[in-house]
């Protein structure tokens, strides 16, 4: 027992080493206003309305305490009581309709009802998954899946149209299972595990999108992929007979074909359809035995069976061939293969009995070397920087060769004989890792690597294949292999030690049945392209089954995260937890946005279960006492307007600073004035207390406020810093009439120590203190940016200062004693001026804005990008004027020379929209900014002289709307009032 921080009773805790009350209490009913709650010994029925929930039945009839209870086909519920698992009748309670003891050989913690199928699945303690289907009067078992997770098994749901199982447990991992005839196939695992084990996950199977919960506290998003083959264009009949080459370029979309017509042809792939471009009819006389093609030097290299090799070029706009080179005569028995290094300009063409190296020139292809080979070559790979060929051979044979330029002669690497038992079907190098890959008539696919003048077995497929393979292509980043079988297949393997081990796809998506002797894919877009013997080109969408987080986890709760709820088709997300409370979030692409929070005191003895309805706006929670309360949730973060001040100056307002404990806004602008204001709570704006323009009415461009000293300070186009004191009246204190010459742009203040940095048009930096109310430079730099700053940052704590300027540099220096050290510097951080940054000297991590907004963090004297915000306006495109972050809540406003302000989060190196944007006025952005995230007050200063204020529903409180009572008296209604507070 362990004193509540939150309440004055007592409360009983579990120990840290238990998972025991995190399964899901509570579970809407599809037929009508109706809900469940399974907690102590009992079921208990409940109907609710828009404003009240009431108890109509209870179910007290369980041995052991009840964990899990949830609705399936027909109506009709699975209650998981210790081992067992019953069915309950809602129409008629009292006891359950048929029951299963020691289903399982622990406690059952997690059942999935599926209300489509009728099955059953359920796991707990014992790490195993069961699926069950109810048959008249019997519970019988359908298939079951041992050590499912290395702990205990806290999560499942079912997708039935695609026959997918997703899994979570306390060891963390997520987990994708195919279930077929009975047989749980896993077919993907997460790579990362949620900290300290997951208590709950709820997952949209349409979307792939995940929410997580765990002891730690913390909610995790994930995207679960469960593999896909899927062809996204038409078919396109490019060829009479096979097609023989192919190249396609992702970024362009172009790709080029050759085939056994001796016919060239590039076409464009548009949407789902593809369009011919350009065609060369008789490229060859007779089949097209090879094809390269480089989109960056135009050139493309073909070989043929009529002994000829080519060279062409290639308009990668309009797509047109025009022949540069041919050589009729290249070899004597046909080419069989051609390979080009586009940088060294050499060429490598093989027959059955020679290979010859070519040096393309402006005279054209001229012989270097050629070497007499014992066997027949059938196909050649080529690596670009070392120059290394490597030779397929009719038996079987790998040869790497490379060309000696000083005697011209090819010489022997290396050459492994039998690599296959019978001819090499598929021969692909990847380039990027210089493994090379084949496949031969014996139905074996194997992958090779040069080492140390040996050609070394790295991995091969451990049994035989159904069908043998005609091609191969290689995915570095992910270390897939895909290939094409001759019986039509299109198929994945990954190394795995030594084992090219097969991966799932969906049964349905492995390829049309047509055979296909010619693939490409780009591993950046996941695109894959095969050419098959019927003349046929398919573009196909290549997702691998994977489970992977997203984002950073968001903290919820102290202490455990018991419960959360998913509605699929609002993404709002609830949860509970150990600490009492009861949230509500929007999810928003791959990140949490948070919506509302009930407070400590939603369930002081703990919060056990939780459900949302996005329709409605309603989150139902219940505790360790078995009461259930109901509480009203907005869907989206709202941003209400609250007051509008027009012509608060008499020019553009460049200054916002907040004294929350005063309720007091200052206000400084280009008219030379600086203005105090009353700011209410609720964000209404009153008349000015205060204002003060010093003689000459010199233009303000920048200013802070130091709330402790109550002093604020200020520079502008005079080149002037000011110092004035601001309480109850406006009074200036000092002015340095020497600081910068021409503007000075910007000003920082370190509100501790009390430091302010100066900078401007002079691409001087300057440090002044306030003594005795007189300013003092303590720091000087003279010429940081010769083109001048435009932008500034300080961060007191580790004396580091950030300066950006016209020319879209930015620089890093460290204040020691009474200068400036450089610590590092990015030329051309952005195209043109960089106009705002903020920095959060904590974290590292810097915000820079010019037309798009980018993020920085300074790790071992470097500055490196981690993300950027490309369109922070949507399709328009504009000038950022004012951006403002908000390192607590991880906010980000951006304002627009569009006069548009949009709201992001931020999370470790992605953004996801808040709110809907808001129109300050049409042209007319905001020229200073300010958020406050206690009262989610945001201010604007707009170039159109114009104060207004809005107020963020941004993780407001969750409106109470009522406690669960009983039909008759009205009380209010406990399960099991001796487990918490009572009432």
């Amino acid at each position: 027992l362990a004193p509540s921080s939150t309440h004055p009773y007592w409360r009983c805790r579990c120990p840290a080493d238990r998972a025991d009350d995190q399964m899901p209490r509570l579970c809407w009913s599809s037929f009508g206003q109706k809900v469940y709650l399974a907690i102590g010994k009992g079921a208990f029925g409940f109907t609710y309305t828009a404003d009240t929930v009431t108890h109509l039945w209870s179910s007290d009839v369980f041995a052991e305490d009840t964990r899990v209870i949830v609705e399936g086909k027909d109506g009709l519920l699975a209650v998981s009581a210790g081992p067992s698992i019953h069915i309950l009748d809602p129409a008629s309670p009292q006891k359950p309709m048929l029951s299963r003891v020691n289903s399982h050989e622990d406690t059952v913690y997690v059942m999935h009802f599926d209300v489509t199928t009728g099955l059953i699945f359920s796991s707990g303690k014992d790490r195993t998954v069961k699926v069950w289907r109810v048959d008249v009067d019997r519970l019988v078992l359908l298939a079951s899946q041992t050590e499912a997770h290395k702990d205990w098994v806290l999560a499942i749901q079912f997708n039935p149209a695609a026959r997918l199982v997703i899994t979570a447990g306390l060891d963390g991992l997520v987990r994708i299972w195919q279930l077929d005839n009975a047989v749980f196939t896993l077919i993907a695992t997460s790579t990362e595990a949620h900290p300290d084990g997951i208590l709950a996950l709820k997952a949209n199977l349409k979307t792939g999108m995940a929410v997580s919960a765990g002891r730690d506290g913390a909610l995790q998003v994930w995207r679960c992929a469960p593999g896909k083959v899927e062809k996204i264009t038409e078919e396109l009949e490019a060829h009479e007979g096979w097609v023989r080459g192919m190249h396609y370029d992702a970024d362009k979309q172009i790709l080029v074909t050759a085939g056994e017509d001796g016919a060239l042809r590039v076409w464009r792939i548009e949407g789902k359809s593809m369009a011919k471009l350009h065609e060369v009819n008789d490229a060859h006389a007779g089949t097209i035995t090879g094809l390269l093609c480089s989109t960056e030097t135009g050139e493309v290299i073909t070989s043929g069976d009529d002994n000829a090799l080519k060279v062409w070029k290639f308009n990668t706009t309009s797509g047109a061939l025009d022949p540069v080179v041919t050589v009729e005569h290249a070899h004597d028995d046909g080419v069989s293969s051609v390979q080009f290094d586009f940088k060294m300009r050499l060429a490598f063409s093989s027959s059955q009995e020679n290979l010859q190296v070519w040096k393309l020139s402006e005279s054209g292809l001229v012989p270097l070397a050629s070497l007499k080979l014992p066997v027949g070559v059938l196909a050649l790979q080529l690596e670009e920087d070392s120059g290394i060929c490597y030779a397929s051979g009719s038996d079987g044979s790998i040869t790497a060769l490379v060309l000696n330029e000083r005697s011209m002669k090819l010489e022997y690497i290396a050459k492994v004989d039998n690599a296959h038992s019978g001819r090499i079907l598929a021969f692909r190098l990847d380039r990027s890792s210089n493994l090379l890959l084949t496949a031969g008539a014996d139905k074996a696919i194997k992958a090779w690597q040069l080492q140390r003048a040996e050609l070394t077995l790295v991995g091969r497929t451990s049994e035989k294949l159904a069908a043998g393979i005609l091609s191969l292509a290689y995915d570095a980043d992910s270390g897939i292999t895909l290939s094409t079988g001759m019986d039509g297949s299109i198929r994945a393997w990954r190394l795995t030690g030594e084992i090219l081990s097969p991966l799932h796809l969906p049964p349905s998506e492995q390829g049309d049945g047509i055979m296909a002797p010619v693939l490409e894919f780009d591993s950046a877009k996941k695109v894959l392209v095969t050419a098959g013997i019927d003349g046929s080109v398919k573009v196909w969408q290549f997702e691998i089954a994977a489970v992977h987080t997203c984002g950073s986890p968001f903290q919820a709760h102290s202490g455990w995260s018991r419960a959360i709820d998913f509605d699929t088709e609002t993404d709002v997300v609830a949860s509970c937890g150990d600490d009492g409370c009861v949230r509500s979030f929007k999810r928003q692409d791959e990140a949490l946005i948070p919506l509302c929070c009930s407070g400590y005191d939603a369930h002081p003895d703990g919060a056990r279960g939780v459900i949302v309805s996005g329709k409605e706006g309603l989150v139902l929670s219940c505790g360790d006492d078995g009461v259930i309360k109901a509480w009203r949730t907005p869907l989206e973060v709202r941003v209400e307007e609250k007051d509008t001040v027009p012509n608060a100056h008499n020019s553009v307002i460049f200054g916002l600073q907040r004294d929350a404990k005063m309720n007091r806004l200052i206000t400084a602008s280009m008219d030379g004035s600086m203005k105090v204001w009353h700011m209410d709570s609720d964000g209404t704006l009153r008349e000015a207390v205060s204002s003060l323009a010093p003689a000459g009415r010199p233009a303000i461009l920048s200013m802070k406020f130091n709330v402790k000293q109550k002093t604020v300070f200020s520079c502008g186009l005079d080149g002037f810093i000011r110092a004035w004191r601001a309480s109850d009246e406006i009074t200036l204190l000092d002015t340095s009439a020497e600081a910068h010459e021409g503007v000075a742009r910007t000003l920082q203040l370190d509100p501790v120590s009390g430091l302010v940095v100066t900078s401007g048009e002079d691409g001087s930096l300057q440090a002044w203190m306030l003594k005795d109310d007189k300013l003092l430079r303590v720091a000087y730099l003279a010429e940081a940016n010769v083109n001048g700053i435009n932008s500034l940052q300080y961060h007191g704590a580790s004396s580091i200062v950030v300066a950006a300027g016209d020319d879209g540099a930015i620089s890093v220096w460290r204040i020691i004693d009474n200068g400036f050290e450089h610590v590092t510097e990015v030329q051309n951080a952005h195209r043109g001026v960089i106009n705002n940054m903020h920095y959060d000297g904590a974290s590292g991590t810097l915000f820079s804005a010019g037309q798009s907004v980018k993020v920085w963090r300074l790790k071992d004297r470097k500055l490196v990008q981690v993300a950027s915000l490309l369109q922070p306006f949507d399709e328009q495109i504009a000038r950022i004027t004012s951006m403002c972050y908000d390192a607590q809540t991880n906010l980000l406003f951006c304002s627009g020379a569009n006069g548009m302000v949009s709201f992001w989060l931020f999370s470790q190196s992605s953004f996801a929209r808040v709110a809907q944007r808001i129109l300050l006025q049409d042209g007319c952005g905001a020229a200073s900014m300010l958020f406050d995230a206690d009262s989610r007050l945001f201010v604007a200063g707009g170039t159109n002289k114009t104060l207004r204020s809005w107020k963020l529903s941004y993780s407001g409180k969750l409106a109470p709307v009522s406690v669960a009572k009983e039909a008759k008296s009205g009380k209010i209604f406990s399960a099991c009032p001796q487990q918490g507070v009572k009432g």
